[in-house]
């Protein structure tokens, strides 16, 4: 019977916590959902990076790239895109390399590459099960890693999680500690009401404040897409 781990924000993520383990990465408001939609839309490859500075530096390097991201829930002056996945249209991605960085969830992807995860997938509500098919085949313990809001617990992430072990305990026994329990036993109670459950988060507020009402509305919508993009160290496929 293999372990798997809830870790709940980006600033758990150790090689105590992830090292040798399979890896989903969830920032459901916005950035896995960004990534899964931009790449279901014929992105080539996404390029995951901690900051803004990064990002314009790289940006430079690869000629063709377009930059995507946010601070603060916006888009960064000069960037092509912000963080909203309803921006990365069939038109505006295909065959294109995107540079991203955002507060939370590019910070997550390449915390868990540096603490040493075996695989690392990027999942949302959005490709839930196409994220846990991918996961569960391979062998050995797994972590889903909540990005969280700036290193505090974020309720949207903590949800999918629990919709994700959810179904990968249709599958299989695991072993889990309380914090997985959790997860699961509130997205078994509010699993079906979500935008009336989050709608009391403040990470929800804050955006639903910016006007990202379609964004919102999107992003929790369930196995949409049939995708399972791999972080491979450098950039983000479809496997």
């Amino acid at each position: 019977m293999r372990r798997v781990d809830v870790i709940d924000t980006a600033a758990a993520i150790t090689r105590e916590t992830v090292e040798g383990r399979h890896v989903l990465v969830m920032d459901v408001l916005r950035a896995t959902s960004t990534i899964v939609t931009a790449l279901n839309n014929g992105a080539k490859r996404i390029i995951p990076v901690e900051t803004v500075e990064e990002a314009v530096a790289l940006k430079r390097r690869c000629a063709d790239s377009l930059l995507g991201g946010e601070r603060g829930g916006v888009r960064p002056e000069g960037f092509d895109f912000g963080n909203s996945p309803l921006e990365y249209s069939k038109d505006a991605v295909q065959n294109k390399t995107i540079v991203l960085t955002t507060t939370n969830g590019t910070r997550a992807l390449v915390g868990c590459q540096s603490a040493h995860a075996a695989t690392i997938g990027c999942a949302g509500f959005l490709n839930g099960k196409a994220a846990v098919r991918r996961l569960t085949a391979k062998t050995g313990d797994l972590a889903l890693v909540c990005a969280g809001t700036k290193d505090r617990f974020s309720l949207d992430d903590f949800l999918c999680a629990g919709m994700l072990l959810q179904q990968i305990m249709a599958e299989e026994e695991v072993q889990m500690a309380d914090l997985g329990w959790n997860a699961l036993l509130l997205y078994q109670a509010y699993g079906e009401s979500l935008p009336a459950v989050l709608d009391n988060a403040k990470h929800y507020q804050v955006l639903k404040g910016l006007g990202f009402h379609e964004d919102l509305e999107y992003c929790l919508m369930k196995n949409q897409l049939e995708i399972a993009p791999v972080f491979d160290g450098n950039e983000i496929r479809i496997d």
